[in-house]
């Protein structure tokens, strides 16, 4: 049978996290082989926690362009990958592909297509990329009805800490490091120390002010394979958004995701339900890049996360607390008191939902938009004016086949999901018949829900 293909040249966490795509693939093609084509240092590390797939590099590129396989499904943005994935030889392609011309990208998948609108354009996004990844070649049936195992913190006495990430804007400062330990250790808690060679030296200064035993620095010591087996030894692991946090999720271990920086716990946290996110209550929050000097990670509270695996679903002042949960068979994030923007998040999800095929009850969005209306008075209006002078453009972009690279820009915050799609759909079709026909039917149905 024709094997699958899956390209993700990013970064290790990023294959990490195509770990329910293989899982859901495994089940819908039981017959079909599973290929993973990645960078060598990616692919060598982590290729044990995908049994039964077969790992490619550069270096077997020839190998790769003599298979034929079923489908490819590039979830890389790099040029090379899109490259690679016009050159191999598939029934369907999916992602990222270099065009004809050899210059173009284009983008083949409704839900990729969804996914690279994000860019920039995340703060209204309620798609977890690990579903992002397969709902192209995936059944929602499928995803919406898989049983996963839900991680509960209860009573952790055995704690790891992971101390660092891929980007240094994504995991805490030392200072918050030495605070929540000198308060483990008055609550009688003494840590693990996890990380790479990278985090070495930060944890053997810690073992050295605290007293520490030094066995209790476990960072540099273990290969990754290593490390998802010692991860059975904790109760809890607190982690920035790193590739370990999701080797320690889908080992169905207990995570407490400290999201800082320009993540998005809705894109990357913990995909596992019962784990937890604490993230500093700031109005720039979700981000994709930062213009706020990190205001997220300073003075990040090491009392607010001894309260989240203490006391569990409590309120922390100035920090949201999330619970991984599932709504409408996905991925969501839970707490106490939902914000104005959770409830229009949940709105664009549905619309999108609705629009990309994965439910037709349209009941659904009209009962989100009744709680948005409590939520944000103003946005049912804004969202409608913004609806109808995107529809009085649209004819003319289409005819001169030209628009502001910005496009989306031009409009609220509220209507920017919408205009971030047309504007990555629209040059993928080349501002075809069709494309028009589909972006006024969206918006003739999006105006007749708001009105």
């Amino acid at each position: 049978m024709k094997p699958i293909l899956i390209i993700q040249i990013q970064r290790m966490g990023d294959v990490v996290l195509t770990y329910p795509l293989f899982l859901w693939l495994q089940k819908v093609y039981p017959h079909h082989p599973i290929y993973f084509f990645t960078e060598d240092f990616i692919g060598k590390p982590i290729q044990k926690f995908f049994p039964g797939a077969r790992f490619f590099s550069w270096s077997e590129l020839s190998l790769v362009f003599k298979t034929k396989f079923l489908f490819s499904l590039n979830l890389s943005h790099r040029r090379e990958s899109a490259w690679l994935n016009k050159q191999i030889l598939a029934e369907e392609k999916y992602g990222y592909i270099l065009g004809d011309d050899e210059k173009s990208l284009y983008i083949k998948g409704k839900w990729q297509l969804y996914r690279a609108s994000l860019v920039r354009n995340n703060k209204f996004n309620g798609y977890h990329w690990a579903e992002l990844n397969a709902l192209d070649v995936v059944p929602f049936s499928i995803i919406s009805k898989w049983s996963w195992n839900k991680s509960e913190i209860q009573d952790p006495k055995q704690i790891g800490l992971f101390l660092g990430a891929s980007e240094k804007t994504k995991f805490p400062e030392v200072i918050f490091w030495e605070k929540l330990i000198k308060l483990f250790l008055y609550k009688g808690i003494k840590p693990f120390l996890l990380g790479g060679p990278g985090e070495s030296d930060l944890a053997k200064s810690l073992i050295k002010k605290y007293g520490l035993p030094s066995a209790m620095d476990l960072t540099g010591k273990f290969s990754l394979v290593e490390f998802a087996k010692i991860i059975s030894f904790f109760d809890l692991v607190i982690s920035p958004d790193t590739g370990p946090m999701h080797i320690a999720t889908f080992r169905s271990k207990p995570v407490l995701n400290l999201s800082m920086g320009n993540v998005s716990p809705w894109d990357t946290g913990p995909y596992l339900p019962g784990n937890m996110v604490l993230r500093r209550r700031t109005s720039c929050f979700p981000c994709w890049e930062c213009d706020k000097e990190l205001v997220c990670k300073k003075d990040f509270s090491p009392q607010a996360v001894y309260n989240c695996i203490t006391q569990q679903f409590v309120e922390v002042k100035d920090y949201f607390v999330y619970i991984v949960n599932r709504r409408y068979g996905l991925f969501c994030l839970k707490n106490k008191n939902r914000s104005d923007d959770d409830y229009i998040r949940e709105f664009w999800l549905l619309v999108f939902g609705y629009f990309l095929g994965l439910w037709s009850d349209d009941e659904l969005i009209t009962n989100i938009l009744n709680k948005v209306d409590i939520a944000c008075p103003e946005f049912r209006l804004s969202l409608l004016a913004q609806s109808r002078y995107c529809l009085s453009v649209i004819k003319k972009i289409f005819k001169e086949k030209s628009w502001d690279p910005d496009f989306w820009l031009n409009f609220n915050v509220f209507f920017r999901p919408m205009a971030g799609y047309f504007e990555r759909e629209w040059p993928n079709n080349n501002f075809s018949l069709s494309s028009l026909k589909q972006s006024v039917f969206w918006l003739e149905q999006l105006i007749f829900w708001l009105e």
